[in-house]
């Protein structure tokens, strides 16, 4: 199996609806994203896996930030699902439906997503 990196979903799309290449693997949130999977191209496709969820991205700050500061960011940042007039914003950030604690579960996740990484550096890279 030869990999590519295609650089962006819309190419990854491009790549499988031309027979560049045989498969593409894209988040779920590009896959209802007309501006990278267009509908057109969505409909020749037929979904082969679906993973289980996992953080999509994690959010930090700077060692040296003002505690104070940090702590009031990472409450905005937890309540922002339920205050209304975040909504924009949050949809804007990549389509972001809320910010949450990284709990056990999600710890684990991140975990699993670090040892495939570990093996595709030792494997193929």
């Amino acid at each position: 199996v030869g990999y590519v990196f295609a650089r962006s979903e819309l190419n990854i799309a491009t790549f499988v609806h031309k027979g560049v290449v045989d498969v593409g693997a894209v988040s779920s949130v590009d896959w209802n994203d007309e501006r990278r999977m267009p509908a057109a191209f969505r409909r020749d496709f037929r979904e082969l896996l679906r993973t289980r969820p996992y953080p999509r991205a994690v959010e930090m700050v700077r060692a040296d930030l003002d505690p104070r500061v940090r702590d009031r960011l990472q409450d905005v940042l937890l309540q922002a699902a339920s205050d209304p007039q975040a909504q924009g914003a949050l949809h804007r950030f990549f389509g972001t439906s809320g910010f949450h604690r990284v709990d056990a579960h999600a710890q684990q996740r991140l975990d699993e997503l670090k040892q495939g990484l570990t093996r595709v550096r030792m494997e193929v890279e």
